[in-house]
């Protein structure tokens, strides 16, 4: 294997709808209480209600994003999305499990469960790397590294079908019209509290 194929990051991404609904659904009820908040709260009270919306937004953006596995050689460090690190090496893989689910909408999805040293990694096509990862599985089972029974036949060839692509073709156009859906509710969410806003500062 290539010695680039060998180091790499697996890392947490917006890519699922369902995130980026809540993230832009949080900052929408932002701008409604804002709204709202000029209106009818008391200044110190709609200062502090802004304040936590913002708080707990952010928080969940770094949870979301703090994940990520750097494979360097065989070695896999992991940090979790609460924080905590740990390490091991490819030759302690106990289990690689592979699931795949299909929508006639988003066509199919790849989960790809690792366990080591009594831990459990959850992976999906939403993860940035997890491509690579699932070939570099693969070649490390076939060069002996990992434990030969910690990956099944259907497994192997579940991990050579979405290293070359299989999995992770989508309908772009489909995808295209998605977000303008999407973004054009969240613009219109934020316009009217704005407009709201702008029509009480030229009424005063």
């Amino acid at each position: 294997m290539d010695t680039n194929q060998n180091n790499f990051t697996v890392r947490s991404k917006y890519a699922k709808k369902s995130d980026e609904i809540l993230g832009m659904s949080c900052l929408a009820i932002f701008a409604v209480l804002c709204c709202v908040g000029a209106f009818l709260m008391p200044k110190a009270f709609y200062i502090i209600i802004a304040i936590m919306i913002t708080a707990l937004f952010i928080v969940y953006v770094v949870i979301k994003n703090n994940f990520r596995i750097d494979v360097s050689g065989t070695n896999f460090k992991v940090r979790t999305k609460a924080g905590k690190k740990y390490e091991f090496d490819a030759s302690e893989i106990e289990k690689v499990t592979c699931d795949k689910s299909y929508s006639s909408k988003r066509g199919y999805s790849f989960y790809l469960h690792i366990s080591a040293k009594g831990k459990k990694i959850d992976l999906s096509i939403t993860h940035q790397g997890v491509q690579q990862l699932a070939g570099y599985l693969l070649q490390m089972h076939e060069r002996g590294v990992l434990n030969q029974k910690a990956v099944s036949q259907h497994c192997k060839n579940e991990l050579a079908r979405y290293s070359s692509g299989h999995y992770t073709k989508t309908d772009k156009e489909k995808d295209k019209r998605d977000y303008m859906i999407l973004f054009g509710i969240i613009a219109v969410m934020f316009g009217i509290p704005l407009v709201m806003l702008i029509a009480q500062q030229l009424g005063k």
